[in-house]
Parts: C-alpha cells; sequence; structure tokens
C-alpha cells in the first residue's frame, strides 16, 4: 500500500483544530445518507397512510399500517437527531457514556453509505457488553466514525463484506474493535498513518481520520492502535472503564 501526502507546505495546526475539520468532514459525508434514510421513511410513512385511507374499514391492514408509520417515524427521528447533535459541536462534556450505545449511533450514521457500498455490519447493541467508559460523547462518536469509515475504505469494491464491531470489558479497560476483511495495511507503514495529512491511497480525502481518533483517545485516557494482516485490520479503540 503506497503513502500519499499533499504536494504543497501544510500548516501546524492545534489538536482542536483538526478535530473540528474532522468533525465538518464527517458530517458532509453523513448528511446525504441521512437524507436518503429520511426520505424513505417518509415514502413508506405516505403507503402506509394511502392504506389507511383507501380501506377504513379493514381493521388488519389499519393496524398493520400504523405499526409502520410509528416504525418509520422512530427511525427518521434517530437518523436526524444523532447527526444533529454530532453536527452541533458544542463544548465538549465529560460524563460516564456507554460505548455499545455509541457504537449503534455511529452505525445508524453510517448505515445508507455502508448499504449504498454493498456491505454489511455485523454488531448486535442488544446483546453487546454494557461498557461504561468516562469521556466526551461526541468525540468518543467522532472516533468511532472514523475507524467505521476507515474500515468501509478498506472493503471498496468487495461487496458482501461484513464491517464486524465488537466491545469487550475488563475491570480496568474496555475495547471497542473494528474489523475488516480488507487487504490489510503494510505493518511499516501502519504508524504513519496516524500523522496528519498522510493517506494510504490517492483516493482518501484529508488523511486525518487516524491522526484525530488517536488525539481523542489520548485525551481521554485510552489509545488507538492497528492490527493488521493479510486476512485484514483491526482497529482498537481502548478507554479506561468507568469506576
Amino acid at each position: 500500500m503506497a503513502l500519499c501526502c499533499a504536494c504543497v507546505p501544510l500548516p501546524d495546526l492545534d489538536s482542536d483544530t483538526l478535530i473540528a475539520i474532522n468533525r465538518t468532514s464527517i458530517v458532509a459525508r453523513s448528511v446525504f445518507g441521512a437524507a436518503h434514510d429520511v426520505n424513505n421513511a417518509l415514502q413508506i410513512i405516505g403507503g402506509s397512510a394511502d392504506i389507511m385511507a383507501q380501506r377504513p374499514d379493514d381493521t388488519t391492514a389499519t393496524l398493520r399500517a400504523v405499526q409502520r408509520i410509528r416504525a418509520q417515524t422512530e427511525r427518521a427521528a434517530d437518523v436526524l437527531r444523532v447527526l444533529m447533535d454530532f453536527a452541533r459541536a458544542g463544548q465538549p462534556v465529560e460524563s460516564r457514556v456507554s460505548l455499545r450505545q455509541i457504537a449503534a449511533q455511529a452505525l445508524t450514521l453510517r448505515a445508507h453509505a455502508i448499504r449504498r457500498a454493498g456491505l454489511t455490519t455485523a454488531f448486535d447493541a442488544d446483546t453487546a457488553v454494557e461498557a461504561t467508559v468516562r469521556g466526551q460523547r461526541d468525540q468518543l462518536l467522532q472516533a468511532i466514525l472514523n475507524l467505521v469509515m476507515n474500515a468501509e475504505q478498506a472493503l471498496a469494491d468487495r461487496a458482501g463484506e461484513p464491517i464486524t464491531v465488537t466491545v469487550t470489558a475488563a475491570p480496568a479497560r474496555v475495547e471497542l474493535t473494528v474489523m475488516d476483511r480488507g487487504a490489510g495495511i503494510q505493518a511499516d507503514v501502519v504508524e504513519r498513518l496516524f500523522t496528519p495529512f498522510v493517506v494510504s491511497s490517492a483516493s482518501e480525502r484529508l488523511g486525518i481520520g487516524l491522526a484525530v481518533t488517536r488525539l481523542i483517545a489520548r485525551s481521554q485516557g485510552g489509545d488507538v492502535t492497528i492490527e493488521t494482516g493479510p486476512a485484514g485490520t483491526r482497529a482498537i479503540l481502548s478507554l479506561p472503564a468507568a469506576s
């Protein structure tokens, strides 16, 4: 895998600026998917309302239509809420947060892009470990989104492959792993990918996702590491468990 970097001198940006640039990039890349999901939900709601109007005496059909309307309304509201909360970028507030819940939000935001690429996800929010850490929710969501989008890129042109997200907990540490079965990364270039504006291919955008993820993790007492080989790549976000 060849490394690339910008061909012009780059400014020496501080951590807050890098995080802000990365956040803006993620929002821009997620808006289309969110709009598509909401539009689909509205079409289903409209169709269900038509059924209710055309078959007012059919109790079974009406009940099913109401259930579809309720489910799609919740789906659309959830997508918009997650995107709007993430886009606000208010002052970072530290609190007790569930990595399981944040992982589910990240996959909600990326659901359309993942489906459009012909990929799947392997993550069960109902059965995953309820691992709690003390950190800044918005920044942790940003870090996980970066890892998920890296996995998407690693699986480009590999339709049907899964992006596997797992959460594990030990007495003192919590780990969230994002795994792909892509071609892997050469071991001697992995660490350089944590340098801002260094990218692994010309198709990548800014090349700051992993750098920002490590900044966020280390600022909250954790770290992010990469394990890679011919069978794929595992990105591991490790954080102190909340007492």
